[in-house]
């Protein structure tokens, strides 16, 4: 279930990505496949990527880093695990699918 979100969160990604030449920035999050951003960079080709959050297991939002430190060319997106805790040995990311 984890993999196939972390999955669709991806793929959402890469479509805002294609769309609009450009991914978000950490600052902007997942939420910018939810929302508008409104800070730079905005895209100029955006509509809801996703129609609400989508929360791991836990009830935490998944987080997001561009750029990323486990896929240093593109992006992690990732759930921080039972603990709550980023950069623990139980996050499970887009490294990992």
């Amino acid at each position: 279930m984890r993999q196939r979100t972390i999955a669709a969160l991806t793929a959402a990604l890469r479509a805002y990505e294609t769309e609009n030449m450009f991914l978000p920035s950490t600052e902007q999050g997942i939420m910018a496949l939810v929302d508008r951003p409104t800070s730079k960079p905005a895209p100029a080709n955006w509509h809801p990527f996703l129609k609400k959050l989508i929360l791991d297991p836990w009830g935490n939002p998944y987080n997001y880093r561009r750029p990323g430190q486990k896929d240093k060319g593109g992006f992690d997106v990732y759930s921080s695990g039972p603990d709550g805790q980023a950069g623990t040995a139980d996050d499970i990311g887009n490294w990992s699918l």
